[in-house]
């Protein structure tokens, strides 16, 4: 089980031939969900060394060990993202990651074990707070293709939202999260693979949330059953969440099935219909 990063991760690592036979289940929270290629980044690697006195190819691995890291992080070849960037993720690398993982699934070359894969109703909520309705087409203008900034601002107008920032973190969070999701699961169920979507809707309670609903790891909370602190001010809604989340992802990791025999139906997705189970209080299809 991984989320965002570590999610990422997991889905490297079950699509690895090096891997077959070391999984039983999976779950994959807002991930991003490949990899990045390989040269671009080594050439990254190289500058990052270089600027930070690493130069020499034959000590260049020792070296980079025993630099403080915050030197790293904080060099230019580093930005904007620091360990985010280019500089730090995985690359296909011909050995442990050997392709894209999408590709991977979709020629069946992945081991059958099952899968969650989902995504919070409102992954960035708590980013971009600025966008005002003056701003909101240049900041569109400034993360989207220029083909595709007039039919996004159609499809997320203004009226449609209760503010500019909303409206925006609803386009980014689909762009970036939902929607890669949503298409990751038609490929592994188009090749035969057994894959649960879902939703999480379940909002913090105000005085501990950030934004205007569920962000990115703001289920873990749920899942980690840290709902029960008197600190966090957990509502009855957010108990009963936290709890079908446990017995939800418990019973997964046992039996390798998603649901509740007798208590809650979770379909498998399938590309007719694109099933997806949405988690709160009382989840529902």
């Amino acid at each position: 089980f991984g989320q965002s990063g570590g999610g990422r991760d997991v889905n490297l690592l079950l699509t690895s031939p090096r891997t077959e036979g070391l999984f039983a289940a999976v779950a994959i929270h807002s991930a991003p969900l490949g990899a990045a290629e390989a040269e671009p980044l080594r050439e990254r690697a190289r500058a990052l060394a270089e600027e930070v006195g690493c130069s020499e190819s034959t000590e260049r691995l020792t070296c980079l060990r025993g630099m403080d890291p915050h030197r790293l992080v904080g060099a230019e070849a580093s930005r904007p993202l620091g360990l985010a960037s280019g500089a730090f993720l995985p690359i296909v690398d011909g050995h442990v990651v050997v392709d894209q993982p999408r590709a991977r699934f979709a020629a069946a070359q992945v081991q059958n074990v099952p899968v969650l894969l989902g995504t919070m109703a409102a992954e960035y909520s708590h980013r971009w707070p600025n966008v005002t309705p003056a701003s909101y087409p240049t900041w569109a203008r400034a993360f989207l293709r220029p083909a595709q900034v007039q039919p996004a601002l159609e499809h997320y107008a203004l009226d449609r939202f209760d503010s500019a920032a909303e409206a925006f973190a609803t386009l980014m969070s689909d762009r970036n999260v939902t929607c890669p999701h949503r298409s990751y699961a038609r490929t592994m169920a188009g090749a035969g693979y057994d894959v649960w979507l879902y939703r999480f809707d379940q909002t913090l309670p105000p005085g501990v949330r950030l934004g205007f609903g569920p962000y990115h790891t703001s289920d873990l909370v749920y899942l980690f059953q840290h709902l029960d602190r008197p600190a966090l001010e957990g509502t009855e809604d957010d108990r009963a969440t936290q709890a079908w989340m446990m017995r939800l992802w418990t019973r997964f990791a046992g039996a390798g099935d998603a649901g509740l025999p007798g208590e809650l139906d979770w379909a498998p997705f399938e590309a007719a219909t694109e099933p997806s189970l949405r988690i709160e209080a009382q989840p529902r299809m």
